[in-house]
């Protein structure tokens, strides 16, 4: 990601400790992302995180990230997610519309589809 790329490789303490911190983000979700890294498989554990809630937080967590193709996963797992259910749950509408800017094409899908 593009994240990572910059903080690994600029005049930042990280780049000298190969070592990036993320304090604030939720270990359950940057594990998810590094599966997806791996595997190209978003992996969601059902018992921790309701799937709408957990790839709309993985949305945000792309935000941060800057990693295009999970942020098309993410678009994409959305998309097919709610062409079998009725549709994106309130809590995973207004946590995306609150956690991303005013253009984000994310916003348009989940209003759209809530």
């Amino acid at each position: 990601s593009t994240f990572f790329r910059k903080a690994l490789n600029g005049a930042w303490k990280e780049a000298d400790e190969r070592c990036v911190k993320l304090p604030k983000d939720d270990p359950g979700l940057v594990q998810m992302y590094l599966h997806w890294v791996y595997s190209s498989k978003i992996a969601i554990d059902k018992d921790s995180y309701d799937e709408d809630m957990a790839l709309a937080r993985l949305y945000v967590l792309e935000d941060k990230l800057q990693d295009d193709r999970f942020k098309d996963a993410i678009s994409d797992a959305l998309t097919f997610q709610n062409e079998n259910v009725a549709a994106v749950t309130p809590e995973a509408v207004h946590y995306i519309y609150e956690n991303t800017l005013a253009g984000s094409k994310i916003r348009a899908l989940v209003v759209d589809t809530f």
